[in-house]
């Protein structure tokens, strides 16, 4: 399970601490001989990339003296440099490309033991090569498929990205740059393979919001297995309305006329509560996904029935023939808008009712 199972990167290195921690004393509750065994959990801190010279920068001044390297190698370590710039900005968001990095190590590792004259080259193989297998290790982490990838994302709105993150957002998650919590949906979905499963719990707004339309479109592109759309106060420590929740499955493959179960946790006030209403059993909805698409904006509407469902079906929306011109503009003021003082002799209001009012 340690070597094989169980992967894990974050951008805080207390967090990767108290997990790599966490694993090893679970771990040797099965096993009295484990820590004298070669066997360390598949978790990290990302590593930055920060401080180390890429070789294009330094290549005009080794070329002088005809030094040569193997292409194939020396880019990809430029290319893990750049990836890796500023990494704890972007955590496990990064993209990395394939590439040989075993043999980039190998390789590395055959020029320090052959030695080097050359002053420059000699100087960026040293402090390249400390900090590569980091840099690697986390590649891998980020280029491997997983059957099942869970999370809790970090959640925070476009509004707070610093510049860069804001940059990157609009460069790499076009359809879920509003928060960080749907551009990680989207990364969790690359993370999987075919026929694996995406399990996470995030904001409740990718659901029905017109921002997140696209993202939705990819979602159900796949099977959403089930969901507990929790709403606010899912956590006793978390007060308030700000943080509401839905949790939920993914399966990496369209199953056609599948119905998926929804359980709706909103009305509960605490987190007891809502345990205790999904123990039950009760307020669980079963839908096929296909019905979504079939209103406007594809919002993950579960709780309609197919009845409720069959109206959107209608050929002539009023949409089709009539627009709002500003939604609230009744056409005619003078006609359809009383002034409070007109209500009286209207609707029969009380003297005490209309100095309220006023």
């Amino acid at each position: 399970m340690l070597a094989h199972n169980l992967y894990g990167l974050d951008i805080d290195d207390r967090a990767y601490q108290l997990t790599y921690f966490s694993l090893m004393v679970k771990a040797r509750q099965y096993d009295r001989r484990l820590f004298s065994r070669d066997l360390r959990p598949q978790v990290c801190a990302i590593e930055e990339s920060n401080g180390l010279t890429k070789w294009s920068d330094m290549r005009g001044q080794v070329e002088a003296e005809q030094m040569s390297l193997e292409d194939q190698f020396v880019n990809l370590a430029d290319e893990l440099i750049d990836t890796f710039r500023d990494a704890k900005n972007y955590g496990s968001l990064l993209q990395v490309e394939p590439g040989n990095y075993d043999g980039l190590l190998d390789y590395m590792q055959q020029l320090l033991d052959e030695g080097c004259n050359n002053l420059f080259l000699s100087g960026w193989l040293q402090e390249v090569a400390e900090r590569m297998p980091k840099l690697v290790r986390q590649a891998k982490l980020l280029r491997q498929k997983y059957w099942v990838c869970v999370t809790n994302p970090p959640y925070l709105g476009s509004g707070s990205f610093n510049a860069a993150m804001n940059q990157f957002a609009k460069k790499n998650f076009p359809d879920s740059k509003s928060d960080l919590f749907a551009m990680f949906m989207e990364r969790c979905n690359a993370f999987v393979k075919p026929n694996g499963f995406q399990a996470m719990i995030t904001q409740q707004a990718w659901m029905f919001l017109s921002s997140y339309e696209k993202l939705r479109e990819k979602v159900l592109q796949k099977t959403i297995v089930n969901m507990a759309y929790l709403g606010p106060r899912a956590f006793d420590k978390i007060g308030g309305e700000v943080v509401q929740t839905t949790a939920f499955v993914v399966l990496q493959l369209k199953v056609p006329a599948f119905k998926g179960t929804y359980c709706r946790l909103v009305k509960p006030t605490s987190q007891q509560a809502k345990e205790k209403l999904f123990l039950t059993g009760d307020s669980r909805y079963t839908a096929q996904q296909e019905s979504f698409a079939k209103i406007p904006g594809e919002p993950i509407a579960y709780w309609l029935s197919n009845e409720e469902i069959s109206l959107f079906d209608i050929k002539n929306k009023i949409g089709d023939i009539a627009i709002s011109d500003g939604q609230n503009k009744t056409g005619d003021n003078d006609k359809y808008i009383w002034y409070f003082w007109e209500v009286n002799s209207q609707f029969g209001w009380t003297q005490e009712e209309m100095d309220f009012i006023g």
